[in-house]
């Protein structure tokens, strides 16, 4: 009996002092994500994307590796090769070198500036710059020296070279330089429309595409004259109206990246096809960044990821897998399945703690539209029905786990959604200064639910509802909009009616997020966490050890407070927010943007890297071994006393002798100090809220 239970209590001591840090995993996905350039370098494809971050596919874009982020949260717009090294321009943040095929990346100037375009001529390099105009680099991008005498216009969207001549696209036309841009000539006889943001050398023909509306046009006399090539490029709003951000050219076939799809020509650009077949529908679905040909295949850049086509762009379909690029902005379990929604919008699945992801949702490609943002802002689960809140397109319903979904929208006021919340088989809709709806139908019939939210003296609704929560019969909700106004209001009957409850919160914060562990009540915001413990009456910031208050979502997993934030990572609380630890270990992407527990796992929506995932095990063991580590214990070996610091003053303590019996137990008083000189010499266990420690008694 001794050897079973000292076998059962050295199994908890051994699970107390081996806690290891926590680890997070990047999931596969959800795959895609708005990709804003690319670059074919040997067998080698790579894929910028716009929140900062390369990707590189080594098998014709079948599968993608993430190289990590390069300028967080900066959209890299260039990328260039000289069959070396390879250059990224970012927005804002200047020119990055690479030298080892991606895997690591050291920024070579023109810090501040956003590097639009590239050209490289043999050992000489060109950065062009959306307001500084064009610099070059002898020295393999070390050093940047301006060139601009006689560039009029330094708003340079794109380079090219001939070799014999330099050629610049810019906001009021295309300048040529035939000495590395010592001098610039502006050349723009014949061309057609203005904001040249593509610039392509295809045999002995120069082209520029226009970013107003102008087209294509066509030299074949290094620039001198232009002839316009726009037979075909209309969007049904106008003739010749897209912009034109790449050209390319696959044997003697042309194809053209717009911003109404791509463009297809096998006559040198005097008429143009429409390429759209596998594209999404709605404007922005149709956005085509760049476009690269890379052996017999094309690759286009896409809002939604890589589409590839294999048939000359007669069909394009999505190849997004590795291309963990999305920003995602909410997360749902429903049973063992986690669901991801984005921004792009899309909602993402995976059954199988990330390793597989289901691909991109033609069922809501719709969304992809300039009419409202349609982000995927909130999730939520009723029975088996699944609800999606789009920030620009109301609600939608799924009841087959997100392969088909139906908007359900009969009764709501504003379509702005920015949460989602559950009360038994109701749902409550917030949205953005629209007030709150409720369903008891799943979403068939809604019905607005705005008593005592705070309106102007015409009556609309001046705060934007970010959360819910719920408190046995109480429902909260956490609100603001920028406008001093940040609260959380309670209802005792279904959003009947509301009330302010906001003793000790700062109306200059959003409450944007809330959780319940018991009957504490938690709201997030940019100040960091607040509790209260009388359902709303007061509040009281808890942050110690939050060393980052930007909190974008909190999430709770028993007695455990998670809380997200916009830089910062993931932190923990065991203690209901009394203190802080972070817990970022394999954390690569730091802006997390949402959290959700899913089968005994915590997984994290981040902004550009998708998702990670951590078992909760290790977050919480990882937490108790920096409370550990943190505690200091003297004398020890002790005769008479035990003095203790770096815990808080109110705590039990157990002492445990070495068959797992109790042999002391109390509550530390303000002095933090333990008399074990009743107890006999020897080794015992002192366990202090969770945490193991070995003391000596002498």
């Amino acid at each position: 009996m001794k050897s079973s239970t000292n076998l059962f209590f050295t199994g908890i001591i051994i699970f107390l002092f081996n806690s290891a840090n926590a680890q997070w995993s990047q999931t596969s996905g959800p795959g895609g994500g708005p990709i804003a350039s690319l670059l074919v370098k040997g067998s080698d494809v790579f894929a910028a994307s716009q929140y900062g971050s390369m990707h590189r596919s080594s098998n014709g874009g079948i599968s993608w590796v993430n190289l990590g982020l390069i300028s967080e949260y900066q959209s890299i717009n260039a990328l260039a090769t000289d069959g070396s090294i390879i250059l990224a321009g970012s927005a804002g943040g200047g020119v990055f070198l690479s030298s080892n095929n991606g895997l690591s990346w050291n920024n070579v100037g023109l810090v501040g500036q956003n590097v639009d375009a590239f050209a490289i001529n043999g050992s000489t390099f060109f950065a062009g710059t959306d307001s500084a105009g064009v610099f070059i680099s002898t020295n393999s991008g070390v050093s940047w020296t301006a060139v601009n005498n006689g560039l009029t216009d330094l708003f340079v969207y794109s380079l090219a070279t001939d070799g014999a001549n330099l050629f610049a696209g810019t906001q009021s036309g295309v300048f040529r330089s035939s000495n590395n841009g010592a001098n610039w000539t502006l050349v723009n006889s014949g061309i057609s429309g203005q904001a040249f943001y593509s610039l392509a050398v295809v045999g002995t023909d120069l082209f520029a595409g226009s970013g107003n509306g102008g087209g294509v046009s066509r030299s074949s006399d290094s620039g001198n004259s232009w002839t316009p090539v726009n037979t075909g490029l209309s969007n049904g709003i106008g003739s010749n109206s897209h912009v034109a951000y790449a050209i390319c050219a696959l044997g003697s076939d042309l194809f053209l990246a717009t911003d109404g799809g791509i463009y297809f020509s096998s006559n040198n650009g005097n008429s143009w096809t429409v390429m759209n077949t596998g594209l999404s529908t709605g404007l922005s679905g149709k956005i085509t960044y760049d476009i690269v040909a890379s052996g017999t295949k094309l690759m286009a850049a896409t809002y939604s990821g890589i589409l590839i086509s294999t048939n000359n762009g007669a069909l394009w379909t999505m190849s997004n897998t590795g291309l963990d690029n999305q920003n995602v902005k909410s997360l749902v379990a429903k049973g063992s399945t986690i669901f991801a929604g984005t921004y792009c919008p899309n909602v993402y699945s995976s059954s199988d703690l990330g390793v597989n992801w289901t691909t991109y949702n033609n069922s809501l490609a719709y969304l992809g539209t300039f009419v409202g943002v349609n982000v995927i802002d909130a999730l939520a689960v009723i029975d088996n029905n699944l609800f999606a809140g789009a920030l620009g397109s109301g609600v939608l319903r799924s009841t087959d786990n997100g392969s088909t979904w139906t908007s359900v929208n009969s009764g709501l006021a504003n379509y702005a959604m920015l949460s989602l919340g559950v009360k038994d088989s109701s749902l409550f809709a917030g949205t953005l200064n629209g007030g709150i709806f409720l369903t008891s139908d799943n979403g068939d019939n809604w019905i607005a639910r705005n008593t005592g939210l705070p309106t102007n003296i015409f009556g609309d609704i001046i705060t934007s509802i970010h959360a819910f929560a719920r408190i046995g019969n109480a429902v909260f909700a956490g609100a603001g909009n920028s406008n001093f106004n940040g609260s959380v209001f309670r209802s005792l009957n279904d959003g009947a009616n509301w009330v302010e409850v906001n003793s000790g919160l700062d109306p200059q914060f959003n409450f944007t997020t809330l959780a319940v562990i018991g009957n504490n009540l938690f709201a997030g915001s940019s100040a960091g966490v607040f509790l209260s413990v009388n359902n709303g009456a007061n509040w009281t910031p808890v942050n110690s050890g939050l060393t980052n208050l930007l909190v974008t979502h909190l999430t709770a997993s028993g007695t455990d407070l998670f809380a997200s934030t916009a830089g910062g990572g993931v932190y923990m609380s065991p203690d209901n927010g009394s203190s802080w630890v972070q817990v970022n270990g394999g954390l690569t992407y730091l802006n997390v943007q949402t959290m959700e527990v899913c089968e005994n796992n915590l997984y994290a929506g981040t902004n550009s890297g998708s998702v990670f995932v951590a078992p909760l095990s290790q977050l919480v063991n990882g937490v108790n071994q920096d409370r550990a580590d943190a505690i200091q214990i003297y004398p020890n070996p002790a005769e008479e006393v035990l003095h203790l610091s770096g815990i808080k003053e109110k705590s039990t303590f157990e002492i445990f002798d070495s068959i797992g019996r109790i042999v002391l137990s109390g509550e530390l008083k303000v002095e933090k100090e333990i008399y074990v000189g009743k107890l006999q010499q020897g080794v015992y266990t002192l366990l202090i809220g969770g945490v193991a420690r070995e003391i000596v008694v002498q």
